[in-house]
């Protein structure tokens, strides 16, 4: 659950805190010790609009000074342009 939350936080990170995450894919391949130091590295894979809705797809690599720990993909959708600016 911690490297789940880790990717969530990374997205908001990235997309920002407006941005809901709508689906997410985790696959553990090492460990994320205490201790150790997580970084997460990922690309946009695709971006689209539904319904008025708009979505970000990307990829990210968690890893530690171990090796990589888990590849995480997620969508985000992100709120509507800000019809102010």
């Amino acid at each position: 659950m911690f490297l789940q939350a880790f990717v969530g936080r990374a997205a908001t990170e990235w997309f920002g805190r407006d941005a809901f995450m709508r689906r997410l894919d985790v696959a553990m391949l090492g460990s994320a010790y205490v201790g150790r130091r997580l970084v997460a590295e990922g690309t946009v894979t695709a971006c689209h609009d539904r319904d008025g809705r708009r979505f970000v797809d990307a990829d990210v690599g968690l890893s530690t000074e171990d090796g990589v720990a888990a590849r995480a993909r997620f969508t985000v959708e992100l709120p509507p342009p800000d019809s102010n600016a």
